[in-house]
């Protein structure tokens, strides 16, 4: 493909602008935090993929469709009709039994030879799907592949923080543990006045037991992925082949 063209530098100076800092709310999940589940999945799931052969199929059937330029016309032969992103096309593949790949697999290789071009459609956001797509396929837990430490926390504002331990139970737990007959604050609301650095460090020594603990955003994002797998699942049709057709 011919290279881009470079466009002229701007004549005109650069003004320095003021941009607010904006705070996610406590219902989102703050861009840092999203950024390290996102690490998380596709490290897990490089290792499900690690000696699977099946995965080793599937992602090897995708690298040949894209190198054939993304060919639609041979994915519709084998059943495959979703395919608006690299998760639904290998949440789809991993429907088709391992004869019925390897032709696919055949067919992409002609495709190749004879009419690839150089359309694509990757990006960095269809990765992460891609391995929750892969996570899916395994049935992997992410419970004990996930732990809350500093720096998961420091992705958070305070009030993201203060909504993360009330997800998990922790407010309550730490209020039961440290209330006395002399408390008159409650004791969570007094931890959560302490500055940022010192309410991390007391959440991680508090004691409280989060291995039971799978936050939303990694568990919803899990959950919407089950869901959309088990959709294209079930629109894949097995091809007949002519044998098939001829008994």
């Amino acid at each position: 493909a011919a290279d881009k063209a470079v466009e002229p530098e701007s004549q005109v100076a650069a003004k320095t602008i003021a941009v607010p800092v904006v705070k996610a709310a406590s219902n989102e999940t703050p861009k840092r935090v999203q950024e390290q589940v996102d690490t998380l999945f596709r490290k897990v799931a490089s290792e499900q993929v690690k000696h699977n052969a099946s995965s080793t199929r599937v992602y090897a059937a995708y690298a040949l469709f894209k190198d054939a330029g993304s060919s639609f016309d041979v994915l519709k032969r084998y059943g495959i009709t979703e395919m608006n992103g690299r998760n639904k096309i290998l949440s789809q593949f991993y429907a088709l039994a391992p004869d019925q790949l390897g032709l696919l697999c055949n067919d992409l290789v002609q495709s190749i030879v004879s009419e690839r071009s150089d359309h694509s459609m990757g990006s960095g956001s269809e990765m992460v799907d891609s391995a929750l797509c892969t996570l899916v396929a395994h049935k992997v837990d992410m419970l004990p592949m996930w732990n809350l430490d500093a720096d998961f926390l420091k992705g958070y504002t305070k009030k993201g923080i203060e909504a993360l331990m009330a997800e998990a139970g922790f407010d309550k737990w730490y209020d039961e543990k440290h209330t006395t007959e002399k408390t008159k604050t409650p004791p969570f609301g007094a931890l959560m006045k302490s500055k940022t650095d010192d309410l991390i460090a007391g959440i991680l020594k508090s004691g409280f037991d989060f291995s039971q603990f799978l936050p939303a955003c990694i568990g919803d994002r899990m959950k919407k992925a089950q869901t959309q797998f088990d959709e294209l699942q079930g629109k894949v049709k097995p091809v007949v082949s002519e044998s098939e057709q001829a008994a």
